[in-house]
């Protein structure tokens, strides 16, 4: 029965702080030293009783897997990606658009008129009215 435990990852409350792998085991006497592996990757010694490992194999059975929709798990790793790119491209608007630029006009672009902040605002703003234009209620 304890063989299960090899390899998989393990709560031990009195011990440890965070889940464990176990590692291999060793049966003495009427408990059982197990060693495990902690989420830093230290490897560790715990001693279990019987009882002990029973409770921990009763949790484990008791916990089913959760499935997740493929579909919106692949949109919100996306999203995730698109709200951190622009840490590693600063032009990642421009890349993620399929639109080609010339140096020249991204020189202009970034280093020009978005640090102006009356430019930054009536870009924003022009932003904002075109939104506002295509949400706007058709009325006929």
């Amino acid at each position: 029965m304890v063989e299960q435990l090899i390899g998989k990852r393990i709560q031990i409350p009195g011990q440890f702080t965070g889940a464990v792998t176990v590692e291999r085991f060793d049966v003495v006497y009427d408990t059982l030293l197990l060693t495990v592996r902690t989420q830093e990757g230290e490897l560790r010694e715990a001693i279990l009783s019987n009882s002990e490992i029973e409770e921990i194999l009763a949790s484990q059975q008791q916990k089913s897997v959760v499935t997740v929709d493929a579909n919106a798990f692949f949109l919100f790793i996306e999203s995730v990606r698109i709200k951190t790119a622009f840490a590693y491209d600063p032009h990642f608007a421009v890349s993620l658009s399929g639109v080609r630029p010339l140096p020249h006009q991204l020189e202009a672009v970034y280093e020009r008129i978005l640090p102006q902040v009356r430019m930054n605002y009536a870009v924003n703003f022009l932003k904002f009215l075109k939104l506002l234009i295509q949400h706007w209620p058709r009325i006929s």
